[in-house]
């Protein structure tokens, strides 16, 4: 599983894990960026998951940035 996995280095390592025949799963904020991500993964001949995580957390508290 790769946080971030849509882009930049953590979708550098799903596409090095799918190279080599692993199922992956990524997920991030934007629906978009994982369904393109994920049809770059799925060239390896590989099963691929996706998931468009949440902002609040357990509680239900707001990302405090």
């Amino acid at each position: 599983m790769s946080p971030g996995g849509g882009s930049g280095i953590n979708l550098a390592i799903a596409n090095a894990f799918a190279s080599v025949g692993a199922d992956v799963a990524i997920y991030g904020r934007t629906e978009s960026t994982l369904v393109a991500a994920a049809e770059q993964l799925r060239e390896h001949d590989t099963r691929v998951r996706t998931a468009v995580a949440a902002r609040r957390v357990c509680g239900g508290s707001p990302d405090r940035r």
